[in-house]
């Protein structure tokens, strides 16, 4: 199942949550999350909600980048290589719920 599409944008609440939203042609405005105004934290969760759509793309990217780079150039390939793979790797299927 795919998530919904981005972009995702932040919508001021009511005294207790903001919300995160997305906008499509079918189905209008569209609540995605919401998050807890009484938790110090909140802003930088909903700027890290909001950014989900953009970060899961960044790495899908990254990780189309990294598979060239280890066909082009095998003999550069190193562990930090490897263990940055394992890095997008697991957090896609986080993200996906492929974990």
């Amino acid at each position: 199942m795919k998530h919904t599409p981005g972009p995702w944008i932040i919508t001021k609440g009511d005294e207790w949550t903001d919300a995160i939203h997305t906008e499509t042609e079918s189905q209008g405005i569209w609540t995605v999350a919401s998050v807890n105004k009484r938790r110090d934290e909140f802003e930088a969760n909903r700027r890290l909600i909001a950014a989900a759509p953009d970060l899961l793309a960044a790495l899908e990217t990254a990780q189309a980048g990294l598979i060239w780079y280890q066909i082009a150039f095998p003999d550069a390939v190193d562990e930090s290589d490897a263990e940055a793979m394992n890095e997008i790797e697991a957090a896609i299927a986080k993200a996906t719920g492929a974990a």
